[in-house]
């Protein structure tokens, strides 16, 4: 979100804009259900980190700067997405959302995200105008939406399980 300046009035109203409430739906219809623990990368203010609370009996909140959060279920963390200091395979899904495109060290993120998920990765990217899921060569699951941040696209936005 190279545009928020983060005034929790500004994010307010973008979280409450009709293009993001399409994106956080199309986000949260394509994760994986029947999944116990998630890692949110890229927390910030918890907005994504509570939502996922509706699939995951966990969700670990990991951000830059400690996430200062107070959501049941939501274990906030400081860290760092290129040098992850969790076990290989430790939660069942990655989410990654609006947060790649600030790292400079993208493959090490990536590589990063894909090893500490044991089923999925979820990457949602927000400057195309291409939607599609894309599988990993790993056995788990890389899903990536790509959605317009402002406008609503005319190309078809991904929905429906990805196994």
């Amino acid at each position: 979100m190279s545009s928020m300046s983060g005034h929790p009035n500004e994010l307010a109203a973008y979280r409450n804009s009709p293009a993001e409430i399409a994106r956080t739906r199309d986000l949260l219809a394509i994760v994986p259900k029947n999944l116990s623990s998630v890692l949110d990368v890229g927390a910030r203010d918890g907005h994504f980190s509570r939502l996922l609370t509706e699939h995951f009996e966990s969700v670990t909140a990991l951000d830059l700067t400690m996430p200062q959060l107070d959501f049941d279920r939501v274990r906030p963390v400081q860290g760092d997405v290129t040098k992850l200091q969790f076990p290989d395979d430790n939660f069942d899904v990655a989410f990654c959302a609006e947060v790649l495109e600030h790292v400079p060290a993208l493959q090490k993120a990536c590589s990063e995200i894909e090893r500490v998920a044991r089923h999925a990765v979820m990457i949602g990217v927000p400057f195309s105008l291409i939607a599609m899921a894309v599988r990993s060569t790993q056995p788990r699951v890389l899903a990536v939406p790509l959605w317009e941040a402002n406008e609503p696209t005319d190309f078809p936005v991904f929905r429906g399980e990805v196994d």
